[in-house]
């Protein structure tokens, strides 16, 4: 996906995801391989047939699918994450996240004793994260 997308780094927030590409997740129901992407930013019929060209015999079925956000919406939200100030204790606490592709939303954790900055973030994002409560780890 690097080819088609570019590389992923901390020091470019956004990346692929910036030109359409949501991630990929496993289909365990099908046996398959998901590549999310947003419909608005890639010619969806044009990756599935590259990947199907691609992939060869191995028995791997690739599926291209819409991403159920967009991926303006995505970015806007890691932003938020980024900047850590939604709460007074946001900047404070220790947190993780990442972009679940399968659900288009962000995985946070953060530490059930920060319940309020939580709930706040869920407030500001709303669908777009899914607390996690646990012990931060970096990814």
């Amino acid at each position: 996906m690097a080819d088609e997308f570019g590389e992923s780094a901390k020091e470019a927030p956004g990346g692929p995801l910036s030109r359409g590409y949501v991630g990929t997740a496993l289909d365990d129901a099908s046996r398959s391989l998901v590549i999310v992407v947003d419909p608005a930013m890639v010619d969806m019929e044009r990756l599935a047939r590259r990947l199907t060209a691609a992939s060869g015999p191995s028995g791997v079925a690739v599926r291209v699918e819409a991403t159920k956000v967009s991926v303006a919406d995505l970015l806007a939200a890691e932003e938020v994450l980024r900047a850590r100030d939604w709460h007074p204790d946001a900047s404070t606490v220790g947190m993780a996240f990442g972009l679940d592709p399968a659900a288009c939303r962000y995985e946070v954790t953060l530490s059930k004793t920060h319940e309020d900055v939580a709930l706040a973030l869920k407030d500001r994002l709303g669908e777009l994260v899914d607390i996690r409560w646990g012990t931060p780890q970096r990814r």
